[in-house]
């Protein structure tokens, strides 16, 4: 095998590499544990296509203020790294994030308490609030919509610290199917740029995800309706349940091409010179 074969090689690899559908990554999925009073996560395997496997059971607990709504949670991890809580707070009548540290394994510790409210209409179900943050690093907040009995979202740009402002409300529908319990469901955008919505479903008593492809702009459209089970304990609550994936930024297509660009150049100028 000739070297200029052997890169071209290299190269094809490295695209099917970074383009692949390939984005596996865990869930994590947070609820509220009635026998011990408390909020736990599992952490669940995802095979990147329907297929999600539990592999850990309360790996940690989420220290939630008393005054919180526990069935109006949401949770998502952030471009920092970081697990962001929302939370519907009795004290004020008002939804607000808290910030966690996280190990990259089973710790979260609390850093940031309440930095900043999340404004949402006031004829939203808080109870059925769910949260993710986007590739494009904004943050989604579904919500039932009780003047309508629609499921909608609403963007906000995030300034990477403490700073949530709303920049597009009711940017699209989200069709669940009438069986949902809408008090139950959770989202989050999953490392394929698809969004993945969890639910209680009333008809089999399971908690079930559905697919959304997402336009990267205002539209989300349906794919595939309860791809697989999601295993929870049966002392859980599940209307205070809520799930984020691990945050992956996918590269734009522009940035792998001049990677591959890059690496054909640098390798092209080595052949050449030898």
């Amino acid at each position: 095998m000739n070297r200029i074969t052997f890169t071209i090689q290299i190269l094809v690899m490295f695209f099917f590499f970074t383009t692949s559908n390939g984005h596996a990554s865990n869930l994590y999925v947070g609820y509220y544990y009635n026998a011990s009073d408390q909020f736990y996560i599992d952490r669940f395997a995802w095979d990147g296509a329907d297929s999600f496997t539990k592999l850990n059971e309360k790996i940690d607990l989420i220290d939630l203020n008393s005054n919180v709504a526990y069935s109006a949670a949401m949770m998502s991890f952030g471009p920092d790294g970081n697990l962001y809580v929302g939370y519907y707070y009795n004290a004020s009548d008002q939804f607000y994030i808290d910030r966690f540290a996280w190990d990259g394994a089973d710790s979260f510790t609390k850093v940031n308490e309440k930095i900043d409210l999340i404004d949402l209409n006031s004829n939203v179900a808080y109870s059925a609030a769910m949260m993710s943050f986007g590739p494009d690093g904004n943050l989604y907040v579904g919500y039932y919509y009780n003047a309508s009995d629609q499921f909608y979202i609403d963007r906000f740009a995030w300034d990477g610290a403490d700073s949530f402002t709303k920049v597009n409300e009711k940017i699209d529908l989200i069709d669940l199917n009438s069986n949902v319990a809408y008090s139950e469901a959770m989202m989050s955008f999953g490392p394929d740029d698809n969004l993945y919505i969890g639910y209680y479903y009333n008809a089999s008593d399971q908690f079930y995800i559905d697919r959304f492809a997402w336009d990267g702009a205002d539209s989300f459209t349906k794919v595939n309706e309860k791809i697989d089970l999601i295993d929870l304990n049966s002392n859980v609550a599940y209307s205070a349940a809520m799930m984020s994936f691990e945050y992956i930024a996918i590269p734009e297509p522009l940035s792998i091409g001049l990677v591959l660009l890059s690496v054909g150049g640098l390798m092209f100028r080595r052949i050449k010179k030898s």
